[in-house]
């Protein structure tokens, strides 16, 4: 089958990608041809195709001229369906999977696909079916926000009112404008099989409409590595961007508190103030900056444990499953899909922006890394129950063929 696969990058940035390019793999495996499609980007990744893929752009301008561009694309998208369209034309496509399109693609193509015919998958990463700026996350006040799923039309007003994207009204208002297009088109009920990987998602794809009968979780797959081998290990590791969202200021003041030494790997935009942060509380914190994805690997087989200190609702992070593989214990915040990748002992949970709480849990995974040995292999078992790689190719088969795709096979 020839299948269009709808990302907003066509390159690695993050975990999202990093899905997409394992679904790109397993169905180029199983003798599937992949056309992408995504905006157009210097540093995309070369492909035929590219010639299909509408301009650049990003929602965090500060002009008019590219924030009223950027608005069309969210509500209108004129070039995405023509390019689109000028796509279908030239190239026959039997499904489509349909990733982080949103306003830099436009969710209109999900209407287009439907017109014609073509089964499509929804694979949700984040909130955006439900809230506006995805992450059910305010950055104005760095809270947790779900105004947008408590109330009916929350949506149409909660943005701008919140001021949840940079603390900015007229992005408010912009982010609002569209979702109540995608909401008037029904775009997201055109989609044939709805993907979630946590329970909050699922809540939010049925505020948006879709029906329940539509939805299916389809969790991330974990290839389990050897057990690692006994050693005292003296410090933990944070892996992640450095955005306000994932809390790594509360990991710097728990480190501060506890005096554990900590190694933040990857960069961001708070990257400077973080490290004045440690700076300025004397924290026992390394930052090693931006590494390539394979370098990962190393950095977690010398921790004692992994931190995820989000202060957001964080959908199923990867670099959970990572550890998980690598027999590595987990520190996490008791937030969206954290609190079912950890649960039932199979990692620590603490409260989210609760410094103290975080900084006797770094102490404990020091202090008695025994304990933390028991904790990775209740989420090594998990995993080999539950996520195995056999049972997420089943769960993405069954995701096609209730698409409509009935011809899809492996």
């Amino acid at each position: 089958m020839r299948i269009l696969v709808a990302n907003k990058y066509h390159r690695m940035v993050g975990g999202v990608e990093a899905h997409v390019a394992a679904v790109t793999a397993w169905l180029e495996a199983a003798g599937h041809d992949v056309i992408p499609f995504a905006m157009a980007e210097e540093d995309s990744m070369p492909t035929p195709y590219a010639t299909y893929f509408p301009s650049e752009v990003d929602f965090r301008v500060s002009n008019v001229k590219d924030g009223l561009r950027t608005l069309e694309r969210a509500t209108l998208s004129r070039d995405t369906r023509r390019l689109l369209g000028e796509l279908l034309d030239a190239e026959r496509i039997d499904a489509a999977y349909v990733v982080h399109v949103y306003h830099q693609l436009g969710t209109v193509m999900l209407d287009d696909l439907a017109a014609r015919g073509i089964p499509t998958v929804l694979s949700l990463h984040d909130y955006k079916i439900a809230c506006p700026n995805y992450r059910f996350f305010s950055e104005r006040t760095g809270t947790i926000c779900t105004r947008c799923l408590d109330h009916k039309a929350g949506f149409a007003y909660a943005p701008a009112v919140e001021r949840c994207w940079a603390g900015s009204a007229p992005a408010g208002v912009a982010l609002s404008l569209e979702a109540i297009a995608t909401r008037a088109r029904g775009s997201y009920r055109k989609a044939g099989t709805v993907t979630v990987l946590n329970g909050l998602q699922e809540r939010a794809a049925a505020a948006a409409g879709v029906s329940a009968e539509r939805i299916r979780r389809l969790p991330h797959p974990v290839e389990l590595g050897p057990e690692r081998p006994v050693a005292e290990r003296d410090h933990v590791l944070y892996v992640g961007r450095l955005v306000p969202e994932k809390g790594v200021d509360v990991l710097i003041r728990a480190a501060a508190t506890s005096g554990v030494r900590t190694v933040i790997v990857g960069g961001g935009r708070d990257e400077e103030a973080l490290i004045a942060l440690a700076t300025e509380l004397d924290a026992p914190v390394t930052f090693a900056g931006s590494v390539a994805p394979d370098e990962v690997a190393g950095y977690l087989a010398d921790a004692a444990a992994l931190v995820v200190p989000s202060v957001w609702h964080e959908v199923s992070p990867l670099v959970v499953y990572e550890a998980m593989s690598a027999d590595v214990p987990v520190i996490g915040t008791n937030v969206g899909g954290i609190t079912e990748q950890l649960g039932e002992d199979r990692g620590l949970l603490v409260g989210a922006g609760d410094v103290d709480e975080l900084a006797a849990a770094l102490r404990t995974v020091v202090d008695d890394q025994a304990h933390g040995r028991i904790l990775s292999a209740n989420a090594r078992a998990y995993a080999a129950e539950h996520l195995s790689p056999a049972q997420w190719e089943r769960n993405m088969t069954a995701a096609f063929h209730s698409a409509g795709a009935t011809d899809f096979s492996t």
